[in-house]
């Protein structure tokens, strides 16, 4: 996944590269960086990280949307803008019901990783039950029934890792 971050005024160009539950690569502005993260990242408070062969405390701000605002290495704030496609269609840190749908599809309004698939093929559902849950960022964005449907095709598994705007169900 590729987003934007601006780190106190300085844009950098980030490329994930993710290796199951953390990724152990990262190319900044072009240049390869190893990293590593603590197993239970996600539910530590203060965040342990490796980069190259330096470790780092690290703890967030967040802001609307559940993207980070400030982060502290070390210590040390810094104000921060992360930007990638399908951020604007975050709320809360969840995906809305009615973004990534239409009446006869559900797509992917943000590039990640298919974590689970809730409906079956010829399934009847119900507005706003979810269908899947969608992993971006380390965030898990479900993706609900825009209305009363029928599961008609499901073009994704779990695991598979998707883009921007592809189409993961079609309704009937």
């Amino acid at each position: 996944m590729r987003v934007s971050v601006e780190i106190n005024g300085i844009m950098y160009e980030v490329e994930i590269e993710d290796e199951g539950e953390s990724p152990r690569q990262v190319i900044i502005n072009g240049h390869k960086t190893r990293i590593d993260m603590s197993p239970n990242w996600m539910k530590q408070f203060v965040k342990s990280l490796i980069v190259g062969e330096c470790s780092h405390s690290v703890g967030f701000e967040y802001a609307e949307g559940g993207i980070p605002k400030t982060v502290w290495i070390n210590g040390v704030p810094a104000e921060v803008n992360i930007d990638f496609p399908g951020k604007g269609k975050l709320h809360g840190g969840r995906v809305t019901t009615l973004v990534g749908a239409s009446k006869d599809k559900i797509i992917a309004p943000i590039p990640g990783k298919i974590v689970e698939v809730r409906v079956k093929e010829g399934t009847q559902v119900t507005e706003g039950q979810i269908l899947i849950v969608l992993e971006a960022m380390k965030m898990e964005n479900e993706l609900s029934a825009p209305s009363d449907v029928t599961i008609k095709q499901i073009l994704c598994r779990e695991g598979d890792n998707v883009e921007l705007d592809q189409i993961l169900i079609n309704l009937g």
